[in-house]
């Protein structure tokens, strides 16, 4: 019952000492997310969905970029846990959650 999560596995115990050690020296959500910036070419993922409409299939950019961020988490299931109380999870599944600001009017 303890440690027991249903969006995750405790995998603390297989882990080193030292990784466990990281969530205790940054408590916080924002001390420990962690961003990168990567510019994408526009031109390659173009010919990519026009290529793909011809052939009678429709896909947008917002697809590639979910398609390639569900293959680096496959190849890298690190990037797939999470820290809650002090114990360290892996997801059971990949799960990607979208929020769409609009522009208002004053900019």
């Amino acid at each position: 019952m303890f440690g027991y999560r249903s969006d995750g596995v405790d995998i603390s115990r297989t882990l080193d000492p030292i990784i466990l050690f990281s969530p205790l020296i940054m408590p916080t959500r924002c001390e420990s997310m962690n961003q990168v910036t990567y510019p994408a070419e526009y031109e390659p993922m173009a010919n990519f969905i026009r290529s793909r409409k011809a052939s009678g299939h429709t896909i947008s950019f917002l697809t590639i970029m979910v398609a390639a961020y569900v293959r680096t988490v496959r190849k890298y299931p690190v990037m797939n846990y999470f820290v809650m109380g002090n114990r360290i999870y892996r997801h059971k599944e990949i799960t990607i959650s979208l929020a769409i600001l609009r522009d208002t009017e004053d900019g």
